[in-house]
Protein backbone atom coordinates (compact mmCIF):
# COMPACT_ATOMS: atom_id res chain seq x y z
CA UNK A 1 0.00 0.00 0.00
CA UNK A 2 1.16 3.36 -0.73
CA UNK A 3 0.63 6.97 -0.63
CA UNK A 4 -3.43 7.74 -1.28
CA UNK A 5 -4.29 10.57 -3.89
CA UNK A 6 -5.42 12.62 -0.68
CA UNK A 7 -2.13 11.98 1.14
CA UNK A 8 -0.25 13.11 -2.02
CA UNK A 9 -1.96 16.71 -1.89
CA UNK A 10 -1.65 16.64 1.48
CA UNK A 11 2.25 16.09 1.41
CA UNK A 12 2.55 18.38 -1.50
CA UNK A 13 1.21 20.74 0.48
CA UNK A 14 3.53 20.67 3.18
CA UNK A 15 6.20 20.77 1.24
CA UNK A 16 5.05 23.33 -0.77
CA UNK A 17 4.33 25.63 2.50
CA UNK A 18 8.07 24.90 3.89
CA UNK A 19 9.71 24.96 0.92
CA UNK A 20 8.62 28.37 -0.27
CA UNK A 21 10.13 29.90 2.45
CA UNK A 22 13.46 29.20 1.15
CA UNK A 23 15.85 30.49 -1.59
CA UNK A 24 13.63 33.93 -1.51
CA UNK A 25 16.47 35.85 -1.02
CA UNK A 26 19.56 36.19 -2.73
CA UNK A 27 22.58 38.50 -1.84
CA UNK A 28 22.77 41.06 -4.34
CA UNK A 29 25.75 43.56 -4.95
CA UNK A 30 24.00 47.15 -4.37
CA UNK A 31 27.27 48.76 -3.95
CA UNK A 32 27.81 52.50 -5.30
CA UNK A 33 30.46 53.93 -5.80
CA UNK A 34 30.12 57.93 -6.95
CA UNK A 35 33.58 57.94 -7.68
CA UNK A 36 33.43 55.50 -10.02
CA UNK A 37 31.64 57.91 -13.18
CA UNK A 38 31.63 56.58 -16.48
CA UNK A 39 33.17 59.12 -19.12
CA UNK A 40 30.86 61.10 -21.16
CA UNK A 41 28.73 58.83 -23.73
CA UNK A 42 29.38 56.05 -22.28
CA UNK A 43 26.61 53.19 -22.92
CA UNK A 44 26.68 50.16 -20.48
CA UNK A 45 25.99 46.58 -21.71
CA UNK A 46 22.36 45.52 -21.22
CA UNK A 47 22.66 43.21 -18.20
CA UNK A 48 22.20 39.66 -18.83
CA UNK A 49 19.85 37.18 -16.56
CA UNK A 50 22.10 34.48 -15.24
CA UNK A 51 19.76 32.78 -13.28
CA UNK A 52 18.27 29.63 -15.26
CA UNK A 53 14.51 29.07 -15.53
CA UNK A 54 13.93 26.60 -13.21
CA UNK A 55 11.40 23.82 -15.37
CA UNK A 56 8.80 21.02 -12.78
CA UNK A 57 9.92 17.37 -13.98
CA UNK A 58 8.18 14.24 -13.17
CA UNK A 59 8.39 10.55 -13.20
CA UNK A 60 4.93 9.17 -13.02
CA UNK A 61 6.24 5.52 -11.39
CA UNK A 62 9.81 4.16 -11.41
CA UNK A 63 10.43 1.28 -9.20
CA UNK A 64 12.66 2.00 -5.94
CA UNK A 65 14.28 0.20 -2.91
CA UNK A 66 14.32 1.50 0.90
CA UNK A 67 17.78 1.91 1.75
CA UNK A 68 17.38 3.86 5.09
CA UNK A 69 14.41 4.97 7.43
CA UNK A 70 14.75 8.78 9.03
CA UNK A 71 13.44 9.24 12.69
CA UNK A 72 11.94 12.30 10.98
CA UNK A 73 8.50 12.93 9.58
CA UNK A 74 6.24 16.38 8.39
CA UNK A 75 2.72 15.94 10.57
CA UNK A 76 -0.29 17.77 9.28
CA UNK A 77 -3.59 17.88 11.28
CA UNK A 78 -6.07 20.11 12.12
CA UNK A 79 -5.81 22.15 15.19
CA UNK A 80 -8.51 23.58 17.55
CA UNK A 81 -6.25 25.59 19.41
CA UNK A 82 -5.64 29.24 19.48
CA UNK A 83 -1.93 29.73 19.56
CA UNK A 84 0.77 27.88 17.91
CA UNK A 85 2.55 27.29 20.88
CA UNK A 86 -0.62 25.33 22.70
CA UNK A 87 -0.55 22.53 19.95
CA UNK A 88 3.46 22.41 19.41
CA UNK A 89 3.96 21.78 23.50
CA UNK A 90 1.37 19.02 23.76
CA UNK A 91 2.92 17.43 20.47
CA UNK A 92 6.49 17.90 22.71
CA UNK A 93 4.77 16.25 25.91
CA UNK A 94 4.66 12.89 23.79
CA UNK A 95 7.83 10.82 25.10
CA UNK A 96 8.67 9.54 21.40
CA UNK A 97 8.71 13.39 20.14
CA UNK A 98 12.58 14.70 20.42
CA UNK A 99 11.42 18.11 18.47
CA UNK A 100 8.96 20.22 16.93
CA UNK A 101 10.18 22.07 13.96
CA UNK A 102 8.79 24.86 11.68
CA UNK A 103 5.67 24.64 13.30
CA UNK A 104 2.51 26.69 11.10
CA UNK A 105 -0.75 27.20 11.19
CA UNK A 106 -1.98 27.81 7.67
CA UNK A 107 -5.68 28.59 5.98
CA UNK A 108 -6.42 26.32 3.23
CA UNK A 109 -10.22 26.23 2.78
CA UNK A 110 -9.59 23.50 0.25
CA UNK A 111 -8.38 21.04 2.57
CA UNK A 112 -8.78 19.75 6.37
CA UNK A 113 -6.02 20.48 7.80
CA UNK A 114 -4.87 24.00 9.02
CA UNK A 115 -1.27 22.30 11.12
CA UNK A 116 1.92 21.42 9.55
CA UNK A 117 5.83 20.57 11.52
CA UNK A 118 8.51 18.54 11.08
CA UNK A 119 8.96 16.00 13.93
CA UNK A 120 12.48 14.18 14.78
CA UNK A 121 11.36 10.88 16.74
CA UNK A 122 13.76 9.51 18.57
CA UNK A 123 14.16 6.22 16.13
CA UNK A 124 11.91 5.06 12.86
CA UNK A 125 10.76 2.08 14.86
CA UNK A 126 8.82 4.48 17.18
CA UNK A 127 7.11 6.76 14.63
CA UNK A 128 3.65 4.77 14.71
CA UNK A 129 3.85 4.74 18.38
CA UNK A 130 4.09 8.55 18.12
CA UNK A 131 1.25 8.86 15.55
CA UNK A 132 -0.79 7.01 18.04
CA UNK A 133 -0.29 9.35 20.84
CA UNK A 134 -0.42 12.34 18.76
CA UNK A 135 -3.65 11.20 16.99
CA UNK A 136 -5.02 11.06 20.84
CA UNK A 137 -5.08 14.34 21.31
CA UNK A 138 -8.31 15.63 21.68
CA UNK A 139 -7.44 19.34 20.08
CA UNK A 140 -5.85 17.65 16.95
CA UNK A 141 -8.28 16.02 14.15
CA UNK A 142 -7.28 14.74 10.95
CA UNK A 143 -3.76 13.53 11.83
CA UNK A 144 -1.08 12.77 9.03
CA UNK A 145 2.29 11.13 9.24
CA UNK A 146 4.35 11.08 6.39
CA UNK A 147 8.04 9.39 7.25
CA UNK A 148 10.68 10.25 5.88
CA UNK A 149 13.26 7.62 4.09
CA UNK A 150 16.21 7.32 1.48
CA UNK A 151 15.18 4.97 -1.39
CA UNK A 152 17.48 3.79 -4.51
CA UNK A 153 16.27 4.67 -8.22
CA UNK A 154 18.12 3.77 -11.57
CA UNK A 155 21.00 5.19 -12.34
CA UNK A 156 19.49 6.54 -15.44
CA UNK A 157 16.09 8.61 -15.73
CA UNK A 158 14.03 10.08 -18.02
CA UNK A 159 11.84 13.35 -16.28
CA UNK A 160 8.78 14.82 -18.57
CA UNK A 161 6.81 18.11 -18.08
CA UNK A 162 3.64 17.36 -20.17
CA UNK A 163 2.42 21.09 -19.72
CA UNK A 164 5.92 22.18 -21.59
CA UNK A 165 6.26 18.63 -23.66
CA UNK A 166 9.86 18.76 -22.27
CA UNK A 167 11.86 15.88 -22.02
CA UNK A 168 15.23 15.43 -19.53
CA UNK A 169 17.45 12.29 -19.40
CA UNK A 170 19.24 12.67 -15.98
CA UNK A 171 22.19 10.38 -14.71
CA UNK A 172 22.94 10.34 -11.45
CA UNK A 173 26.20 10.13 -9.88
CA UNK A 174 24.58 8.28 -6.72
CA UNK A 175 21.04 7.03 -7.56
CA UNK A 176 19.38 8.32 -4.64
CA UNK A 177 16.46 10.46 -3.53
CA UNK A 178 14.45 11.34 0.11
CA UNK A 179 11.21 9.58 -0.15
CA UNK A 180 7.78 10.27 1.53
CA UNK A 181 6.39 6.64 2.62
CA UNK A 182 3.81 5.33 4.61
CA UNK A 183 4.52 4.31 8.45
CA UNK A 184 4.95 0.50 7.47
CA UNK A 185 7.15 0.94 4.85
CA UNK A 186 10.43 -0.96 6.23
CA UNK A 187 14.25 -1.03 5.12
CA UNK A 188 15.03 -3.09 2.40
CA UNK A 189 10.94 -2.70 1.10
CA UNK A 190 10.66 -2.59 -2.90
CA UNK A 191 8.68 0.33 -3.69
CA UNK A 192 7.12 1.99 -6.48
CA UNK A 193 7.49 5.66 -6.45
CA UNK A 194 6.64 8.89 -8.06
CA UNK A 195 9.28 11.47 -8.57
CA UNK A 196 9.22 15.35 -8.40
CA UNK A 197 12.61 17.30 -9.98
CA UNK A 198 13.46 20.83 -10.30
CA UNK A 199 15.75 21.73 -13.04
CA UNK A 200 17.66 24.66 -14.01
CA UNK A 201 18.61 23.99 -17.50
CA UNK A 202 20.51 20.84 -17.20
CA UNK A 203 21.13 21.19 -13.11
CA UNK A 204 19.66 18.98 -10.57
CA UNK A 205 18.10 21.52 -8.12
CA UNK A 206 16.22 19.30 -6.19
CA UNK A 207 14.20 15.50 -6.22
CA UNK A 208 11.85 14.19 -4.11
CA UNK A 209 10.11 10.34 -4.41
CA UNK A 210 6.80 9.78 -2.98
CA UNK A 211 5.56 5.87 -2.71
CA UNK A 212 2.78 5.09 -4.45
CA UNK A 213 2.85 1.19 -3.77
CA UNK A 214 4.83 -0.71 -1.54
CA UNK A 215 5.60 -4.34 -3.24
CA UNK A 216 6.86 -6.18 -0.25
CA UNK A 217 4.02 -5.59 1.44
CA UNK A 218 0.65 -5.11 -0.67
CA UNK A 219 -0.58 -8.79 -1.95
CA UNK A 220 0.69 -9.76 -5.65
CA UNK A 221 -1.83 -12.25 -7.59
CA UNK A 222 0.48 -15.16 -8.57
CA UNK A 223 -2.08 -17.89 -10.83
CA UNK A 224 -0.55 -21.40 -10.62
CA UNK A 225 -0.94 -24.91 -11.42
CA UNK A 226 1.03 -27.81 -8.53
CA UNK A 227 -0.48 -31.43 -6.41
CA UNK A 228 -1.17 -31.60 -3.45
CA UNK A 229 -2.41 -34.63 -1.27
CA UNK A 230 -5.53 -34.43 0.42
CA UNK A 231 -5.74 -34.14 4.02
CA UNK A 232 -9.54 -34.20 4.40
CA UNK A 233 -12.81 -33.74 2.79
CA UNK A 234 -16.29 -31.69 4.44
CA UNK A 235 -19.23 -31.76 3.68
CA UNK A 236 -19.42 -28.11 2.19
CA UNK A 237 -19.86 -27.67 -1.80
CA UNK A 238 -19.34 -25.53 -4.11
CA UNK A 239 -22.64 -25.60 -7.15
CA UNK A 240 -22.44 -23.85 -10.16
CA UNK A 241 -24.77 -23.99 -13.36
CA UNK A 242 -25.67 -21.16 -16.28
CA UNK A 243 -28.13 -20.53 -18.51
CA UNK A 244 -29.30 -18.47 -21.17
CA UNK A 245 -31.78 -15.50 -19.54
CA UNK A 246 -34.92 -16.71 -20.23
CA UNK A 247 -34.39 -19.57 -18.31
CA UNK A 248 -33.15 -17.71 -15.44
CA UNK A 249 -36.77 -18.54 -13.46
CA UNK A 250 -35.17 -22.24 -14.01
CA UNK A 251 -31.77 -21.17 -12.10
CA UNK A 252 -34.13 -19.63 -9.08
CA UNK A 253 -35.84 -22.50 -8.65
CA UNK A 254 -33.36 -24.91 -8.61
CA UNK A 255 -31.71 -22.46 -5.91
CA UNK A 256 -34.66 -22.75 -3.77
CA UNK A 257 -34.74 -26.44 -4.18
CA UNK A 258 -30.80 -26.38 -2.78
CA UNK A 259 -31.35 -24.79 0.15
CA UNK A 260 -34.63 -26.60 1.22
CA UNK A 261 -33.24 -29.53 0.79
CA UNK A 262 -29.67 -28.70 2.81
CA UNK A 263 -28.43 -26.30 5.17
CA UNK A 264 -29.88 -22.65 3.91
CA UNK A 265 -28.38 -20.63 7.04
CA UNK A 266 -24.97 -21.39 5.25
CA UNK A 267 -25.98 -21.08 1.35
CA UNK A 268 -24.17 -18.39 -0.35
CA UNK A 269 -25.85 -19.51 -3.63
CA UNK A 270 -26.54 -16.39 -5.82
CA UNK A 271 -28.34 -16.11 -9.13
CA UNK A 272 -27.25 -13.69 -11.14
CA UNK A 273 -27.13 -12.37 -15.26
CA UNK A 274 -23.52 -11.98 -16.24
CA UNK A 275 -24.89 -8.97 -18.91
CA UNK A 276 -28.19 -7.43 -19.72
CA UNK A 277 -27.29 -6.87 -23.31
CA UNK A 278 -28.55 -9.43 -26.48
CA UNK A 279 -26.98 -9.70 -29.30
CA UNK A 280 -28.88 -9.49 -32.47
CA UNK A 281 -27.65 -11.11 -35.83
CA UNK A 282 -28.95 -9.62 -39.44
CA UNK A 283 -30.03 -12.12 -42.21
CA UNK A 284 -28.71 -9.03 -45.02
CA UNK A 285 -26.40 -6.57 -43.84
CA UNK A 286 -26.79 -4.57 -46.73
CA UNK A 287 -30.19 -4.37 -47.01
CA UNK A 288 -30.27 -1.02 -44.68
CA UNK A 289 -28.79 1.63 -43.57
CA UNK A 290 -27.26 1.91 -39.85
CA UNK A 291 -28.98 5.65 -39.55
CA UNK A 292 -32.58 3.58 -40.03
CA UNK A 293 -31.78 0.67 -37.20
CA UNK A 294 -30.06 3.32 -34.45
CA UNK A 295 -33.48 5.34 -34.79
CA UNK A 296 -35.73 2.36 -34.38
CA UNK A 297 -33.74 0.83 -31.47
CA UNK A 298 -33.36 4.42 -29.99
CA UNK A 299 -37.18 4.49 -29.51
CA UNK A 300 -38.10 0.94 -28.67
CA UNK A 301 -39.42 0.89 -25.51
CA UNK A 302 -37.39 -1.57 -22.87
CA UNK A 303 -34.21 -0.92 -24.84
CA UNK A 304 -31.75 1.36 -22.39
CA UNK A 305 -29.09 1.92 -25.39
CA UNK A 306 -27.81 -0.04 -28.22
CA UNK A 307 -24.95 -0.08 -30.61
CA UNK A 308 -24.36 -1.23 -33.70
CA UNK A 309 -21.85 -3.02 -35.34
CA UNK A 310 -19.52 -0.96 -38.30
CA UNK A 311 -20.35 -3.73 -40.89
CA UNK A 312 -23.81 -3.70 -40.00
CA UNK A 313 -23.80 -7.66 -39.30
CA UNK A 314 -24.77 -7.58 -35.53
CA UNK A 315 -26.62 -4.88 -33.04
CA UNK A 316 -25.77 -5.15 -29.45
CA UNK A 317 -28.82 -4.16 -27.51
CA UNK A 318 -29.04 -3.54 -23.50
CA UNK A 319 -31.99 -3.99 -21.97
CA UNK A 320 -33.93 -2.97 -18.92
CA UNK A 321 -33.51 -5.77 -16.20
CA UNK A 322 -36.80 -4.81 -14.62
CA UNK A 323 -38.53 -5.58 -18.06
CA UNK A 324 -40.21 -8.96 -18.81
CA UNK A 325 -37.60 -10.34 -20.82
CA UNK A 326 -39.67 -12.96 -22.93
CA UNK A 327 -41.93 -9.68 -24.12
CA UNK A 328 -38.85 -7.59 -24.91
CA UNK A 329 -37.26 -10.31 -26.83
CA UNK A 330 -40.08 -11.30 -28.41
CA UNK A 331 -41.16 -7.96 -29.61
CA UNK A 332 -37.91 -6.80 -30.45
CA UNK A 333 -38.16 -9.33 -33.01
CA UNK A 334 -41.37 -9.15 -34.68
CA UNK A 335 -40.79 -4.99 -34.86
CA UNK A 336 -37.35 -5.61 -36.47
CA UNK A 337 -38.40 -8.18 -39.09
CA UNK A 338 -41.67 -5.47 -39.80
CA UNK A 339 -39.16 -2.90 -40.38
CA UNK A 340 -37.05 -4.68 -42.99
CA UNK A 341 -34.49 -5.31 -40.43
CA UNK A 342 -34.76 -9.25 -40.99
CA UNK A 343 -33.11 -11.16 -38.11
CA UNK A 344 -31.25 -13.81 -38.21
CA UNK A 345 -30.67 -14.91 -34.61
CA UNK A 346 -30.78 -13.40 -31.38
CA UNK A 347 -27.93 -14.31 -28.40
CA UNK A 348 -29.07 -14.29 -24.99
CA UNK A 349 -26.89 -13.33 -21.97
CA UNK A 350 -26.21 -15.87 -19.73
CA UNK A 351 -27.31 -16.06 -16.03
CA UNK A 352 -25.03 -18.18 -13.71
CA UNK A 353 -25.75 -20.16 -10.68
CA UNK A 354 -22.93 -20.39 -8.18
CA UNK A 355 -22.36 -20.45 -4.77
CA UNK A 356 -21.23 -23.32 -1.63
CA UNK A 357 -24.04 -24.98 0.65
CA UNK A 358 -23.37 -27.29 3.11
CA UNK A 359 -25.05 -30.76 3.33
CA UNK A 360 -25.38 -33.72 5.54
CA UNK A 361 -23.67 -35.74 2.75
CA UNK A 362 -22.17 -35.44 -1.30
CA UNK A 363 -25.36 -38.31 -1.68
CA UNK A 364 -27.68 -35.71 -0.09
CA UNK A 365 -26.72 -33.07 -2.34
CA UNK A 366 -26.94 -35.41 -5.58
CA UNK A 367 -30.21 -36.25 -4.76
CA UNK A 368 -31.36 -32.06 -4.10
CA UNK A 369 -29.23 -31.78 -7.33
CA UNK A 370 -31.25 -34.36 -9.21
CA UNK A 371 -34.60 -32.74 -8.40
CA UNK A 372 -33.74 -29.16 -9.62
CA UNK A 373 -33.94 -31.08 -12.99
CA UNK A 374 -30.79 -28.83 -14.86
CA UNK A 375 -26.87 -29.55 -15.11
CA UNK A 376 -25.75 -28.63 -11.80
CA UNK A 377 -21.48 -29.13 -11.16
CA UNK A 378 -20.74 -30.03 -8.00
CA UNK A 379 -17.28 -29.67 -5.87
CA UNK A 380 -16.57 -30.73 -2.58
CA UNK A 381 -14.55 -28.83 0.13
CA UNK A 382 -11.17 -30.38 0.62
CA UNK A 383 -7.92 -29.15 3.42
CA UNK A 384 -4.92 -29.11 1.91
CA UNK A 385 -1.77 -28.92 4.21
CA UNK A 386 1.06 -27.43 3.05
CA UNK A 387 3.52 -24.41 4.73
CA UNK A 388 4.54 -22.94 1.59
CA UNK A 389 3.24 -22.27 -1.96
CA UNK A 390 5.91 -22.56 -4.87
CA UNK A 391 5.14 -19.76 -7.83
CA UNK A 392 6.78 -20.95 -11.47
CA UNK A 393 6.44 -17.40 -12.65
CA UNK A 394 8.64 -15.96 -9.81
CA UNK A 395 10.61 -18.53 -9.07
CA UNK A 396 9.93 -18.17 -5.51
CA UNK A 397 8.08 -19.89 -2.58
CA UNK A 398 5.66 -17.86 -0.75
CA UNK A 399 5.05 -19.35 3.11
CA UNK A 400 1.60 -19.97 4.43
CA UNK A 401 1.58 -19.41 8.04
CA UNK A 402 -1.93 -21.15 8.66
CA UNK A 403 -0.54 -24.52 7.24
CA UNK A 404 -3.25 -25.30 5.26
CA UNK A 405 -5.63 -24.07 2.70
CA UNK A 406 -9.19 -25.21 1.17
CA UNK A 407 -9.89 -26.47 -2.07
CA UNK A 408 -12.53 -27.38 -4.16
CA UNK A 409 -12.49 -31.12 -5.46
CA UNK A 410 -14.46 -33.45 -7.80
CA UNK A 411 -16.79 -35.38 -5.48
CA UNK A 412 -14.87 -38.41 -6.18
CA UNK A 413 -11.65 -37.40 -4.65
CA UNK A 414 -11.23 -38.63 -1.50
CA UNK A 415 -8.67 -38.32 1.26
CA UNK A 416 -5.46 -39.38 0.84
CA UNK A 417 -5.53 -39.11 -3.06
CA UNK A 418 -3.41 -36.29 -4.79
CA UNK A 419 -5.16 -33.93 -6.77
CA UNK A 420 -4.01 -31.36 -9.15
CA UNK A 421 -4.86 -28.12 -8.13
CA UNK A 422 -5.51 -24.23 -10.19
CA UNK A 423 -4.60 -21.77 -7.42
CA UNK A 424 -4.76 -17.59 -7.56
CA UNK A 425 -2.17 -16.67 -5.00
CA UNK A 426 -2.40 -13.70 -3.24
CA UNK A 427 0.96 -13.16 -1.38
CA UNK A 428 3.90 -10.95 -0.46
CA UNK A 429 7.48 -10.79 0.44
CA UNK A 430 6.95 -9.54 4.09
CA UNK A 431 3.90 -11.34 5.11
CA UNK A 432 4.26 -14.17 2.63
CA UNK A 433 0.50 -15.80 1.66
CA UNK A 434 -2.34 -14.35 3.04
CA UNK A 435 -5.04 -15.80 0.63
CA UNK A 436 -5.30 -19.09 -1.65
CA UNK A 437 -8.53 -19.81 -3.89
CA UNK A 438 -8.32 -23.45 -5.20
CA UNK A 439 -9.95 -25.54 -7.32
CA UNK A 440 -9.60 -28.88 -9.11
CA UNK A 441 -7.60 -28.88 -12.43
CA UNK A 442 -10.68 -30.11 -15.72
CA UNK A 443 -9.29 -32.98 -16.91
CA UNK A 444 -8.26 -32.50 -20.55
CA UNK A 445 -10.96 -34.08 -22.70
CA UNK A 446 -9.20 -35.85 -25.78
CA UNK A 447 -11.51 -36.57 -28.82
CA UNK A 448 -10.99 -39.97 -30.20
Amino acid sequence: MGLTKNQLGAIFLAIVMFGSVLGLFASQDNTNNSNNIPPEGYVPDVPINQTPTTIAYEVPQIQATVIDLFPTVVLLAKSGDFELSETTSKILAIKEVVSVNNPQFFDDSARNENFRADLRIDSPEAIRTAFESINAIESLTNVQIFPQALVSIPETVEFRNEDLDLTQEYTFTEPQAQAYVTMDTLKGDDLIVSLNASFEGQNLVSLTAFELRNNSSSPQIYFTEDSFPIDSVENEFFVKASADYSKKAVLENAKTILEENNNAETSTIQVSPLSTSINVYFSDANSFFPEDLNFFLSSFDGAVSSSIASDNSFAVVEFNPGTDFGSFKDSLEEGLNSFGFEVDRIEEPKVSLQGTIQAESKEALLASITQTNIDIEPLQKAIIKADSIFILDANTSFSLSSGSFEAFVNLEKIQGETVNLSLVVFANERSGITDVQAQEVAPVQIES
